[in-house]
C-alpha cells in the first residue's frame, strides 16, 4: 500500500491529517505498536460515535412507536 493510499484510507476513516501522518510516520519507523495504538484510539472514537447515533435512532423509534399507538386509539 502506498503512503498516499494509506493517507486516503486513514482520512476516509475519520482520522485528521495530523493523526494520519503520525500513524504513517510510526509505520515508516517500524513502530508498529505506536501505529496500532493510534488506530485503536481512532476505532474507539468511531465506535463511541456509533453507539451515540444508535441511541438517537432508538429514541426516534420509540417516539414513532408512541405516536403510532396514539394515532390508532
Amino acid at each position: 500500500m502506498t503512503e498516499e493510499d494509506m493517507m486516503q484510507c486513514l482520512t476516509d476513516s475519520g482520522c485528521d491529517r495530523q493523526v494520519a501522518g503520525t500513524i504513517i510516520k510510526h509505520l515508516e519507523q517500524g513502530n508498529t505498536k505506536g501505529a496500532m495504538g493510534l488506530l485503536q484510539i481512532q476505532r474507539r472514537k468511531l465506535l463511541s460515535r456509533l453507539h451515540k447515533q444508535q441511541k438517537n435512532i432508538d429514541c426516534l423509534d420509540y417516539l414513532i412507536y408512541q405516536i403510532g399507538r396514539e394515532e390508532n386509539r
